[in-house]
């Protein structure tokens, strides 16, 4: 069995990391596995292939990027959610050799113009498609807020200057619908809440889904001694400790860095100290309140660990999410979470005053109060331990990549 996963980035943002950590759990497995990127980083991956790097290509993705922004970006709300509109074919991948030589070919996060839906369409493999987001089943926004227009057709969009019915999200979700309607593809959810959007799209509500949840590796993201895990981390003692992390935590609007911001602003400092990791621009770190530590772009999973056991609360503020690996990594390692009741798929791992804390939406009181529950309530540890357990039992990516074999099996079975 030989598999290719698809993605834009080969390690920035929770997509890519989980697209990197199924493919080389699979790789441990026995499994053929390789992954197939845009984008790779500085650090060298393990089996990961660029797609393309010629003159020709970076010529033509220059002129591609800035036609993008000319007819699409500039039509965008000042404030709105992340978009991607894959209209230009940018590149093709149907015949590359590893796609040519898979058995199924797994598709993950392919915006920022990776590919177009009629391109994922010419894709001549059985397909399996992870959907980190809601892009594939919008007209082009990743996140859709309280727009549920895609249950039945785009247009209007709340996201844009122009207020006409037909703009062109409209005819976006219309190209997808045209491209994807008989297309024979398995769709993977990683939480109930983007299951249940898949179910209700216009698009793949009558495709295949499976609920698959997102699965860390317990071995790596445990419990340690916090003691240790604060000197090494050059933390002060005697305070209680709240973190946050997330790709671009302050400039990505619906990761909730100004919740987390008006909370240390409310908070007293001689009693809490705040800790932060994720990449982020200087100006923004240097705007953050004094008694913020920021540990910077954390790319090792040990050095994430230490964090996560360095703190007493994990604090996961984002307004519409799927499944935060953070949450997953922090519950891990024993450090219990709190986020916002109706903001995606975290219901599905904390439970609330069991191992976490779900408070009221965009309400910061609230969050405080999470915070000042799992103190008390945690005094004798259960709540991590609780924490841990539900990990440990239903979020392992032992059994995120078995489910995933199961499903890769019985594809393959149906389709001689």
């Amino acid at each position: 069995m030989r598999i290719v996963h698809v993605t834009t980035y080969s390690s920035v943002g929770g997509a890519s990391k989980a697209a990197y950590r199924i493919h080389t759990k699979l790789l441990e497995k026995g499994i053929e596995s390789d992954m197939l990127v845009l984008k790779t980083g500085t650090q060298p991956l393990l089996r990961v292939t660029k797609i393309k790097n010629d003159l020709l290509y970076r010529l033509k993705d220059y002129f591609f990027l800035r036609l993008d922004r000319i007819l699409f970006q500039r039509h965008l709300r000042k404030n709105a959610l992340p978009f991607s509109f894959n209209f230009l074919p940018r590149i093709s991948i149907q015949n590359h050799p590893l796609v040519k030589r898979a058995d199924i070919v797994c598709l993950y996060w392919v915006g920022a113009n990776l590919l177009t839906p009629r391109q994922i369409a010419k894709i001549k493999k059985p397909l399996v498609w992870r959907f980190s987001d809601k892009w594939a089943l919008t007209g082009n926004c990743h996140l859709s807020g309280e727009c549920i227009r895609y249950e039945n057709h785009c247009g209007r969009c709340p996201q844009l200057t122009t207020s006409k019915e037909k703009d062109f999200t409209y005819y976006a979700l219309k190209r997808k619908l045209d491209a994807w309607k008989n297309k024979d593809l398995t769709v993977v959810t990683p939480s109930s809440w983007m299951e249940s959007a898949v179910k209700r799209s216009t698009i793949f509500k009558n495709k295949t889904t499976v609920r698959i949840p997102t699965g860390v590796d317990h071995t790596i993201f445990f419990p340690s001694d916090k003691l240790v895990a604060r000197e090494l981390l050059n933390i002060q003692k005697g305070k209680t400790i709240v973190l946050f992390g997330a790709n671009n935590p302050f400039h990505t609007a619906y990761k909730g860095g100004s919740f987390f911001i008006d909370l240390v602003n409310i908070l007293p400092k001689e009693s809490y100290l705040f800790l932060v990791f994720g990449s982020e621009d200087d100006s923004s770190i240097n705007d953050l309140p004094e008694h913020i530590k920021v540990l910077g772009e954390l790319k090792k999973e040990a050095d994430l660990a230490f964090a996560y056991n360095a703190a007493d609360i994990f604090i996961s503020p984002s307004t519409e999410d799927n499944l935060p690996n953070t949450v997953l990594e922090s519950m891990a390692c024993g450090t219990p979470c709190i986020a916002f009741r109706g903001s995606g798929g975290v219901v599905d791992a904390i439970d609330h005053k069991e191992n976490g804390y779900l408070a009221e939406y965009k309400n910061v009181d609230d969050l405080i109060n999470g915070i000042s529950w799992i103190r008390e309530a945690n005094h004798d540890g259960k709540i991590s331990a609780r924490a841990r357990e539900k990990i440990v039992k239903e979020f392992t990516l032992e059994k995120q990549v078995n489910d995933l074999i199961i499903l890769y099996k019985t594809i393959l079975h149906n389709h001689k």
